[in-house]
């Protein structure tokens, strides 16, 4: 636990208003409750759930928040970008 010194506010030396203190929690891994939207996995950053979820996963569903632009960063990786082109082309 770390302690957080909360922001302050001041004019002309005054300080006029000042936030909470706060609690810092530090982890050293990051866990992921859910992985429910494209976004989710992104986050998680799990390129084989990325491409399990252009096979399965229906592009067009609203709700799973499906964006290209959103991966565009993982293309960068040529083997990522090579599988990636391989399932879009089968489907």
């Amino acid at each position: 636990m770390f302690r957080h010194f909360p922001s302050n506010v001041s004019i002309n030396g005054l300080v006029v208003a000042k936030g909470a203190a706060n609690k810092l929690n530090v982890l050293k891994e990051h866990k992921i409750a859910k992985l429910e939207t494209f976004q989710d996995l992104l986050k998680a950053n799990m390129q084989d759930a990325v491409l399990k979820f252009l096979t399965t996963e229906n592009l067009y569903n609203k709700t799973k928040n499906f964006r290209f632009a959103d991966m565009l960063y993982l293309l960068k990786n040529k083997q990522f970008f090579n599988k990636t082109i391989s399932i879009l082309r089968e489907r």
